[in-house]
């Protein structure tokens, strides 16, 4: 009895050292520590510099420049107000089919939107590369106008074509 007590003592400590020494964390508690440190970053970026990053990207990929249409900011916190209900965990962009209607309505032929609750400029681009869907809508060549709209739990970033 007192070997097996002191293998699962000795299991314990050389798990916990291995989380010390490779700042690794085990189990539960490690995924509830990632997951507080992610809530507790907020973003440090403006809606504009975001833009300015999207347009840098496109223009890399021979793209013309997105221009900031009206038309799409005139409403544009409530599509980011959506990004912070439940639902968005659940439909991904709630209210989105909606809301593009209205778009449609006001002269635009094709509308996308691209969310991101990362904190940094460089975070939120490079995870919107690496998504094929978010790449494709920044690339998509027929998108003329945008819109981008920051708050401090990340950015939504619209895109039209009239």
């Amino acid at each position: 009895m007192k070997k097996i007590i002191a293998i699962i003592f000795a299991i314990l400590l050389i798990s916990d050292i291995g989380s010390f020494f490779l700042g690794v964390q085990i189990g539960i508690r490690g995924t509830e520590i990632r997951i507080q440190e992610e809530q507790n970053k907020k973003v440090n970026y403006t809606g504009q510099q975001i833009q300015d990053a999207v347009n840098s990207y496109r223009k890399e990929k021979g793209l013309r420049e997105l221009k900031v249409n009206s038309l799409l900011c005139s409403d544009l916190a409530t599509r980011y107000l959506a990004f912070q209900t439940s639902e968005a965990l659940t439909e991904g962009h709630p209210g989105f089919d909606t809301w593009a209607k209205s778009k449609f309505k006001e002269g635009f032929n094709l509308i996308g939107e691209v969310f991101s609750p990362r904190p940094t400029v460089q975070e939120v681009l490079n995870g919107w590369k690496n998504s094929p869907g978010h790449n494709e809508a920044l690339i998509d060549p027929r998108y003329t106008e945008v819109c981008t709209y920051a708050g401090v739990d990340g950015v939504v970033l619209v895109l039209g074509e009239l």
